[in-house]
């Protein structure tokens, strides 16, 4: 038989949109997390009677996998990091050219991305988000200077 076949159906297709909602539900909320036997309990009191509900293992393997989509496609391991708008990455990069201090940095974005009424843009990242990541990029053109210099 074919590797995943020889246990015989599979029922996790039927369940496949209300396992990803309590992962979702968990991955906003850290308190909603649920482990496959609890999904697996709840899936079966919501369907009494049913007696094609996936195994706590087929539920497992659902899990696993949307937690590795979910790492991938956010870029993450244990810790987030935070991912910087390219238009902002750009305007640092400007504001490195004029050698800017770290402590005027956050001021002059907030000045550019404010309307007339002092009200910041949605989208700017946080003061910590920006200078981290100024710092950064300063810290590669200096490491770039030096592999020219030699």
């Amino acid at each position: 038989p074919k590797h995943g076949h020889i246990y015989g159906k599979s029922y996790i297709d039927f369940y496949r949109d209300q396992i990803e909602q309590y992962f979702a539900a968990g991955a906003k909320d850290i308190e909603k997390r649920m482990n496959p036997k609890s999904i697996r309990e709840d899936i079966r009191l919501q369907n009494p009677g049913v007696f094609t509900i996936p195994t706590e293992s087929e539920i497992k393997q659902l899990v696993s996998q949307l937690s590795t989509q979910l790492k991938q496609n956010t870029g993450k391991g244990q810790t987030k990091r935070a991912r910087i708008p390219l238009q902002y990455v750009s305007d640092l990069e400007q504001l490195l050219d004029l050698s800017t201090k770290n402590s005027v940095v956050y001021l002059e974005m907030v000045k550019k991305y404010s309307d007339g009424n002092g009200n910041v843009s949605v989208d700017l990242p946080s003061k910590s988000t920006l200078l981290s990541k100024y710092s950064a990029l300063k810290r590669k053109r200096k490491k770039e200077a030096e592999v020219f210099d030699m």
